[in-house]
């Protein structure tokens, strides 16, 4: 039934393997150069957004206060909660990246690109426009976060960290089946 449905679809589009042409393994390669949490690129423009934002701040307070330049230190202020938020172990004795922090670092892609964007656009054209754009970015993020670490701190169940998620709960179910 699975294969007929596929050969309906006017693409070669199958979500299980890459397509004979390996078109789809380029791009997959690609998205993953690009926006993979762990890879290099990302911590690139972490540190080229990071730096363009501080010459922006630096540049901007040379020439006395000013909208931009409460803005660029508002997103500057985002960006340490963020990354204070990604750098941070959350659960002790549990493999690093589990729960949250896994959520944590999934934030980090989108601000370092936001970052990085927003220095070179405020270095190109120097407005208030592009702190602000950025500002609304990252408040979400910064907000989703508040929420994670509110849940967190609420949470007295004593369920292990990732029980559901990594599957430990089927062991468990298993085991119990096993023994009655």
């Amino acid at each position: 039934m699975r294969e007929r449905i596929l050969a309906l679809l006017p693409l070669n589009v199958n979500f299980f393997r890459p397509p004979a042409s390996g078109f789809g393994l380029r791009v997959t390669n690609m998205l993953s150069f690009f926006f993979n949490r762990f890879s290099k690129t990302v911590l690139l423009m972490e540190i080229a957004g990071f730096s363009l934002m501080a010459i922006d701040f630096a540049l901007t307070a040379r020439r006395g206060p000013s909208p931009s330049l409460v803005l660029i230190l508002m997103v500057l202020l985002l960006y340490a909660f963020i990354r204070y938020c990604a750098s941070r172990r959350w659960y002790k004795g549990v493999p690093r990246y589990s729960g949250i922090e896994l959520q944590f670092k999934k934030a980090m892609v989108p601000t370092s690109y936001t970052m990085a964007l927003t220095g070179l656009l405020f270095l190109a054209w120097p407005s208030a426009i592009w702190p602000g754009i950025a500002l609304l970015f990252l408040a979400v993020v910064a907000h989703v976060n508040v929420i994670l670490l509110y849940l967190r701190n609420k949470d007295t169940d004593p369920t292990p960290v990732n029980y559901f998620t990594s599957g430990k709960f089927l062991e468990h179910d298993a085991k119990h089946a096993h023994q009655k």
